[in-house]
């Protein structure tokens, strides 16, 4: 007997079906961690920003545009590499004290966030990273940008990410994995019914030999079946044990 294949088993089935719902309330959850994550982070990096807005505003109030400059200066030659981005420019957005080579395009929300990209000659060739600041307009026309570079902020939510799929696809290798071995165990056990009950089978094929005594009977032509088997009177497959039909006697010729 030709045993079905695996694909086509009910049981293989019914386990792709639970990875399915399983593989997708996995990705709903890992994806609910990931927003939730990366929420977070862009909370944390907007804080610093504030922090450092608001450090130089006290410092522009007490000693005016020279002081905001030698505050930007300080920190800048502090941490040269830093992620923190300054710039003050003129009303024609020239370039005047900071850490960006220009003023950067695109338009600010109402409330004077603006995301830009960042580029540096000693990067890698095609490395661009994101960047996010507040701007300000300063008395006299000037203009204010302080923000940070979003280089780490990113390469964690990549790495977030890298992980949570990894983690799903283990998951869905091992729900596929068990499913298959539930689905060879189960067709090795009906398997095994199968051949029992191919044997109980067989025997209603074997003839039963006649009583002594008794006159031979002409064979029937028809073959028997395994529904034969369900009659409980028939003597080649009756069950072994006590019998409660009453025997009829042979009578005399």
């Amino acid at each position: 007997m030709r045993r079905p294949s695996l694909l086509k088993s009910v049981t293989f089935r019914l386990a792709l079906v639970y990875a399915g719902v399983f593989g997708a309330s996995a990705l709903l959850l890992l994806g609910f961690v990931y927003w939730s994550t990366a929420a977070y982070l862009s909370r944390e990096a907007d804080a610093a920003i504030e922090a450092e807005v608001a450090v130089l505003a006290e410092r522009y109030r007490a000693a005016g545009l020279s002081g905001l400059t030698a505050s930007m200066l300080e920190r800048i030659t502090r941490r040269p590499a830093g992620s923190s981005v300054y710039l003050l420019a003129d009303e024609r957005l020239h370039p005047l004290v900071g850490n960006l080579s220009e003023w950067p395009a695109g338009t600010a929300s109402p409330k004077g966030w603006v995301s830009f990209r960042l580029e540096e000659a000693g990067w890698p060739p095609g490395q661009v990273h994101l960047a996010r600041a507040r701007v300000f307009r300063l008395t006299g026309g000037y203009h204010l940008l302080v923000g940070r570079d979003l280089h780490e902020l990113t390469h964690i939510q990549g790495l977030i990410v890298r992980t949570l799929l990894w983690g799903l696809a283990i998951t869905a290798a091992l729900t596929l994995a068990g499913g298959a071995l539930m689905s060879r165990s189960t067709a090795r056990r009906v398997e095994a019914v199968n051949e029992t009950a191919r044997v109980a089978a067989s025997s209603c094929y074997a003839s039963t030999p006649a009583p002594a005594g008794s006159t031979p009977r002409r064979s029937s032509r028809r073959s028997r079946t395994p529904t034969d088997c369900l009659r409980p009177l028939t003597p080649s497959c009756a069950l072994p044990g006590p019998s409660r039909s009453v025997a009829a006697k042979a009578s005399p010729r």
